[in-house]
């Protein structure tokens, strides 16, 4: 006779694979939302309370340490995964402290006058004719693209001035002026956007990237362990590292630093939002990566990508051993290359401690992101000869210095 049916109680304990990583992000820090949560794909995680404890010394008859007690408690730790287009988007914008937005696109209708892009002093702006855009609801600082009358497209690091600190009155967009970026023009008849005059016919004016501002988010993290939620209040992403290596599947890594733990039963919350179901991007999804003008595609063996808030900690007061607040630090972007060494251009451009823009892709089924960082600098650049019988690997750390009115990396993302 046939025997039908699943045997239970085989595992020592719980399973991990039912324990479920979920995240709301806080209107006020520290203070966990009771809705409004997303299940969170991921490939493991050590979020977990953190004490630190001190023993004193006492001399006294018996030789034995003194008592242990608690001096600070807080919550932290990293949830890693598989990087797919969309699940990881509310913590690239923390550390990056931005906003997503929709794509925005100004279009010049027919039978008006085309906006000017003219010089004034050190930046670059727009003059409006007949139209006037508002500028209200674009973010302060991102990537432009301008495009000609024949379709030709460039894109240029931007700001919105608004000297009355205003949003009625953000209707001014300036282009922060970089050697990098090649921004002269001179008429609607050139062939291309350089060289010659200032005066330049655009057509279209595209918001397209965002670059790294000081919005600042923090997260509740809950770990669903059998009937019982561990909530963790007060995180902060204080690292976030992209990692492409060769034939692997390209990882994400999210560094947190949080305030405090706390346990509930899971019965008395919501069923959160469920996870992403986009597709994991593929090995080879890192595409297009040029530097300065220069492309190195197909030639990278490994990449990661690190961005940081230096100095970001947690604030504390005597009397208390839970945090009283927290500082998000400066926003810092780096990038770690190895590539083959194929031509001489390279060679110099890399050695020669020249900064410029850096651009890469990471494309999947379900959508791809464009990462600009824009001023980055190489150091330290080294070409080992360790074995034979191999193509010549360059070592390539490149940091992203800030642009001229501000501005390090920028991140667009379609889908």
């Amino acid at each position: 006779m046939a025997v039908t049916g699943a045997t239970s109680g085989y595992a020592a304990g719980e399973l991990t694979n039912l324990t479920q990583i979920e995240y709301a992000q806080e209107v006020t820090y520290g203070v966990s939302p009771t809705s409004d949560y997303q299940i969170l794909r991921h490939a493991g995680e050590t979020i977990a309370m953190q004490d630190v404890v001190v023993t004193p010394e006492e001399i006294n008859a018996v030789p034995e340490d003194g008592a242990t007690s608690v001096t600070s408690r807080s919550a932290g730790g990293s949830i890693s995964g598989l990087l797919s287009y969309g699940t990881y988007d509310d913590f690239i914008a923390a550390v990056m402290g931005i906003e997503w937005v929709y794509e925005k696109l100004y279009h010049v209708a027919g039978g008006k006058r085309l906006p000017t892009l003219w010089q004034n002093g050190d930046h670059f702006e727009f003059e409006f004719h007949e139209e006037t855009p508002i500028f209200s609801d674009w973010p302060s600082v991102g990537i432009v693209g301008l495009e000609n009358l024949k379709g030709e497209e460039i894109k240029v690091p931007f700001r919105i001035r608004d000297e009355n600190q205003s949003d009625d009155l953000r209707d001014s967009l300036i282009l922060a002026r970089s050697d990098g970026y090649k921004i002269l023009s001179a008429t609607q008849d050139d062939k291309s956007f350089t060289g010659g005059p200032t005066d330049l016919m655009i057509q279209k004016i595209r918001l397209d990237a965002l670059t790294n501002s000081n919005v600042a988010k923090s997260f509740t993290i809950r770990k669903k362990i059998g009937s019982v939620y561990q909530i963790y209040s007060g995180n902060i992403v204080t690292k976030l590292k992209l990692d492409f290596q060769l034939q692997q599947t390209p990882t994400i890594q999210i560094d947190f630093l949080g305030a405090v733990m706390n346990m509930d039963d899971v019965s008395k919350y919501r069923t959160p939002a469920p996870a992403t179901t986009t597709d994991v991007m593929q090995v080879g999804s890192l595409q297009r990566l040029e530097f300065n003008g220069s492309s190195f595609d197909g030639l990278v063996q490994s990449a990661t990508l690190t961005l940081t808030r230096n100095g970001a900690t947690l604030e504390q007061g005597i009397g208390n051993i839970y945090p009283s607040g927290v500082q998000f630090g400066s926003f810092n972007a780096a990038l770690d290359l190895e590539i083959y060494f194929r031509s001489d251009d390279h060679l110099a451009l890399l050695f020669s401690g020249m900064s410029g823009p850096l651009s890469f892709t990471v494309a999947g089924l379900s959508g791809y992101y464009e990462f600009n960082l824009l001023n980055a600098v190489p150091y330290n650049v080294t070409a080992p000869i360790d074995q034979k019988n191999k193509s010549m690997i360059l070592h390539v750390p490149l940091t992203g210095n800030p642009i001229p009115g501000g501005g390090t990396l920028a991140i667009r993302r379609v889908g």
